[in-house]
């Protein structure tokens, strides 16, 4: 690279005597430069590999791949063999060995010019290999520190080959370090012109960096768009975007790529950075203003080529999300100014909630409204007097994350997504979007939701559209809690009365709701939170449960779709043996650990042995009648479900479980106990080593409060 030197113009005064500065050569000038680099492998790979491909270059082989050789077990030396103008004895003797001598600085085709980066190998190693092929002559150096610390070449003779002209610089790399020089091979050469044969690891992939626009030498890469590079004689150098104003700081905030012709910027002596001189500064926005020009022309172009509205607004939305300079509603396409909505004629809108078991929620419009032109959006069109609702409905819970629309459009409009006729406003938005892979779908086109057999009836068939207060039941307990501190405490379980369409919901269970109480054959439940979190904790899927006063009750009775509670009970649960019998444990261990927080933590233990524990202790007679409720270790039928419904009638014939009794032992050992109850409420996960602990304090304690009797 061309180095402008300058003679300047200096006028001295008074000076009796001038004397120029000189450099000391000794050890610490040339520890100085080998320590120069704060990436000493990047520094390495990129310099040796540089001097590659000037090497090609000279010789005329610019297009021709050197070769890169990795550390590996077998071979721990890293090795660089070009196949250019090698070098003479002379040239070793003369320039390569000396520090700021080059003979490149006359020409930019090729990167040298500080007489430095030949000698990059000393900021890793201690000593490394020279090997020379030139006119049929193999010549082998060793470049290294003698005792003063001072670099020395020792040559070792020379020998006859057939192998091409060329140098192969070497040296060994710790085995710690074989990965780091894989990694940096990876980042280096992924901006080369000539990609370098690499071989010796098989873990080096190579890498091509992946573009979302380019143009004429600059792209944008998708990947890391905090950093933008650009690239001179191969070598990329990052763009430090604070030294320039928000016009260019945006657009290197983008991950822009560019190159420049070599000697076009200043780069520091260890070329790892530019040097921001005015004049690497100003060619820096040369270049931006130029690539500024060609990206809006590409993305103009690239929107064009949309075949509707929608899609080149999806288009343009991609490109300003990864180019943030680029603004949406600055592109045009057909001559019309891009927007991130339009205007469409909804009658409903539905989408799943993932947090709720992918229910599928409704909201009602009644005009016009802005839809956001996005990826997830999907428009049905009614064009069907039934099951419009029901259909669009069910193609929102079978397509998670989209958010369905449906739209009832006069005659004009159908007739115009299908593209017969002249279209104008929303019409045009959406042609062409129809079909298969659109976004755009007539109801009648859609699949008819799929029956579903419930007590004997076969359901899946809705009734006309009937409208009802009711309220959502949530156990979890995130229903209107933040709505304020006048509600009352059962409130939180309960969502506010909203007004649906019930002949649109999924199948659905009912109780009758009357202030906060629920009723069952007119007899009020209290414990009825605890029964449905008992359901879910056994594993069965229960059904969305709403509540319905006594008003509302005959209409929802009447469609198909809804269920009472104690029918959708004897049908899913006491029909089953195995079914009612994990619901009745899991609700009997929850009235356990209302009153003794530890015993919940005893459903975790796998593999505790209670035989370990003495004979006798309290805490074995805890553990032996408390197991059985919240594994469900053994086959028990109780009654226990009549205490939570009030109702008789429901349970299956069996022992009902004596929890007064278990209480009044979890009560003794809550007091002989209290070390070992504190660990197990406070340990968060179980173990063997947790067991054992466990099973030998309580033994310690059995001992010594036999001891004291």
């Amino acid at each position: 690279m061309i180095q402008t030197e300058r003679t300047n113009d200096v006028q001295r005064g008074g000076v009796v005597k001038k004397t120029a500065c000189n450099i000391v050569v000794n050890a610490k000038a040339f520890e100085m430069l080998a320590r120069q680099y704060s990436n000493p492998i990047k520094a390495i790979v990129q310099e040796l590999s540089a001097n590659a491909l000037d090497s090609h270059a000279r010789a005329g082989k610019a297009t021709e791949p050197f070769k890169v050789k990795l550390p590996n077990a077998l071979d721990s030396h890293f090795k660089v063999r070009d196949f250019g103008v090698s070098m003479s004895p002379e040239t070793i003797y003369d320039v390569y060995i000396n520090y700021m001598k080059s003979d490149k600085t006359t020409s930019n085709n090729e990167v040298g010019c500080f007489g430095i980066g030949s000698k990059t190998p000393f900021a890793y190693t201690d000593s490394f290999n020279i090997t020379t092929f030139l006119t049929g002559v193999k010549r082998l150096y060793n470049l290294s520190y003698n005792e003063l610390g001072i670099p020395e070449l020792n040559e070792f003779g020379e020998s006859a080959t057939t192998e091409n002209d060329g140098v192969e610089i070497s040296f060994a790399v710790k085995e710690n370090d074989y990965s780091r020089f894989i990694e940096t091979a990876t980042n280096v050469y992924k901006y080369f012109d000539v990609k370098p044969v690499v071989s010796g690891n098989n873990q080096y992939k190579g890498q091509d960096v992946k573009k979302i626009l380019s143009g004429n030498g600059w792209y944008f890469s998708d990947g890391d768009t905090s950093n933008s590079m650009v690239v001179m004689g191969n070598i990329a150098y990052p763009v430090d975007r604070y030294q320039f104003d928000s016009k260019y700081h945006t657009m290197l905030s983008s991950g822009v790529i560019f190159t420049v012709g070599i000697g076009e910027m200043n780069v520091t002596p260890s070329r790892e950075s530019l040097e921001y001189s005015s004049f690497t500064i100003k060619t820096i926005k040369k270049y931006l203003d130029a690539i500024y020009t060609e990206v809006c022309a590409e993305i103009t172009a690239s929107v064009e080529k949309e075949t509707n509205y929608w899609s080149a607004v999806l288009r343009a939305k991609d490109l300003s999300t990864r180019l943030s300079f680029v603004k949406v509603q600055d592109l045009r396409w057909k001559g019309r100014t891009l927007a991130h909505h339009i205007e469409v004629p909804i009658s409903k809108k539905f989408w799943a909630e993932t947090y709720n078991n992918n229910r599928v929620r409704t909201e009602i419009y009644n005009s016009d409204s802005h839809v956001d032109i996005n990826t997830k959006t999907v428009f049905v069109v009614k064009d069907t007097s039934i099951k419009s609702n029901v259909k669009a409905k069910w193609y929102a819970k079978q397509n998670i994350g989209k958010i369905v629309f449906l739209i009832s459009p006069d005659e004009d409009y159908l007739v115009a997504l299908d593209g017969d006729a002249t279209a104008s406003g929303i019409y045009r938005d959406l042609k062409g979007l129809t079909g298969d892979n659109g976004i755009v779908f007539y109801s009648s086109e859609l699949p008819d939701v799929p029956k579903v057999k419930v007590s004997g009836v076969t359901r899946g068939k809705r009734q006309p559209t009937v409208v009802c207060n009711i309220r959502e039941f949530r156990p979890n307990r995130d229903g209107d809690s933040s709505t304020g501190r006048r509600y009352r405490y059962e409130q939180r379980s309960w969502k506010t009365f909203e007004s649906f369409d019930i002949s649109a919901i999924d199948e659905f269970v009912y109780v009758e709701f009357n202030n906060y109480s629920v009723e069952l054959n007119d007899k009020e439940i209290l414990n009825f939170e605890e029964i449905v979190k008992g359901i879910q904790a056994s594993g069965i899927d229960i059904p969305a449960v709403y509540g319905v006063t006594k008003v509302g009750l005959n209409k929802v009775k009447k469609n198909d779709n809804a269920i009472d509670f104690l029918t959708w009970f004897k049908d899913n649960v006491l029909e089953d043996d195995d079914v009612y019998e994990k619901v009745v444990n899991s609700l009997t261990a929850s009235t356990i650990a209302q009153t003794h927080r530890f015993i919940s933590s005893i459903g975790e233990w796998k593999g505790f042995n209670v035989s370990a524990i003495s004979e006798g202790s309290y805490f074995r007679k805890l553990i032996e009648q408390v197991i059985p409720f919240v594994k469900g270790s053994e086959s028990i039928s109780p009654r226990f479900i009549e205490y939570y419904l009030g109702i008789k009638g429901l349970a299956k014939e069996g022992i009902r479980p004596d929890t007064a009794k278990i209480s009044k032992l979890a009560d003794r050992v809550a007091k002989d106990y209290p070390l070992v109850i504190s660990f197990i409420e406070h340990e968060y996960r179980f173990s063997n080593e947790s067991y054992s602990n466990i099973i030998n304090t309580v033994n310690a304690i059995d001992v010594f409060k036999s001891l004291d009797k």
